[in-house]
């Protein structure tokens, strides 16, 4: 027996299928549910409660045809008093952390101690040098940086 569907509309489509008009409607869970004429057209008549962004409850039944059951949607509802009032997110505000300065070390030698340790680092990780290496290399990048060797 089919199970009841209740779920968040996330977006409805107009298909059909040898002539015969249905919406296509996606709910948050990516589930996907056509929701055809009805007995009648009485399913054609709810179509307008399907919107994006609704909360609906989909009756499900079953269409038996050479023994297996095919679940399909009998009827429609929406449930606007089930779901709890919609709140606005509140924001945080996250206080910023301070700016370490390093005793003694312009933003430049910062700046340079960055790069060649990043030099050093890209090195490691393409194998030319091993991993234990990096400081002496990072260094000796320093140097070159700084003007100190050539």
């Amino acid at each position: 027996m089919a199970k009841d569907i209740t779920g968040i509309i996330t977006s409805v489509e107009d298909d059909d299928y040898e002539g015969k008009s249905f919406k296509k409607v996606t709910l948050g869970t990516g589930e996907v549910l056509k929701v055809k004429y009805g007995r009648e057209g009485a399913l054609k008549a709810k179509w307008g409660l399907l919107q994006e962004g609704v909360a609906i409850h989909f009756k499900m039944k079953d269409f038996t045809k050479g023994g297996a059951a095919y679940p399909f949607v009998d009827d429609i509802e929406t449930v606007e008093g089930a779901l709890p009032e919609a709140t606005e997110p509140s924001t945080v505000l996250v206080p910023e952390p301070p700016k370490v300065k390093w005793a003694g070390i312009s933003a430049d030698e910062e700046r340079r101690r960055s790069v060649s340790i990043s030099y050093a680092k890209d090195l490691a990780c393409h194998g030319k040098i091993g991993v234990e290496d990096m400081k002496r290399f990072a260094n000796e990048f320093l140097k070159y940086m700084k003007g100190e060797i050539s």
